[in-house]
């Protein structure tokens, strides 16, 4: 290259100013908030999850995980309800977490795997508990995959599509 051409990209190139602490969160927050677009946003019908969390905080952050991928998502605080409410509609996926009072989500989890209209339901478990025990029983009663709070909303959503939309099917 010519002195002369380099001396007019460096001209051209913008000056770097650092963004103040303030934009750079929002900046960073307007990415995490935004929608992921193209291949998975051409589905004609969304699928629909069922998230089951007795921490209320818990199901919106699961709903913003899972709308950035196009999937639908409903909550639930107990056990009990949650298999009403799985008995009532056509879920997708389920969405749980083991540390509840009452039915416990291994006791959901159970039920699901048993009963033969709700089987084919992926389940992904969503849990608190760090322990090889709570991994070890979740995938011998049949979940399909095992998340430990605090989670990364990408990670969630990419193991929900993962399940949703096998590979061989895209």
């Amino acid at each position: 290259m010519k002195r002369a051409q380099i001396a007019v990209k460096k001209s051209m190139l913008q000056p770097h100013r650092p963004l103040s602490k303030t934009s750079e969160v929002l900046s960073r927050l307007s990415r995490a908030a935004s929608p992921i677009l193209g291949w998975c946003k051409r589905r004609a019908r969304k699928p629909l999850a069922l998230a089951l969390d007795d921490d209320p905080s818990i199901p919106p952050l699961v709903e913003l995980a899972l709308n950035r991928f196009s999937i639908s998502c409903d909550s639930v605080n107990d056990g009990a309800s949650a298999m009403a409410r799985l008995r009532a509609r056509t879920y997708d996926l389920a969405i749980l977490d083991l540390g509840m009072e009452g039915p416990t989500g291994f006791d959901v989890l159970l039920t699901l795997k048993k009963e033969a209209g709700l089987r084919k339901i992926p389940v992904i478990v969503l849990t608190g508990d760090h322990s090889d025990e709570a991994l070890a029983r979740s995938f011998g009663y049949g979940a399909d995959d095992f998340v430990v709070k605090p989670f990364n909303p990408n990670e969630l959503g990419m193991r929900a599509y993962r399940l949703l939309y096998p590979l061989a099917s895209r």
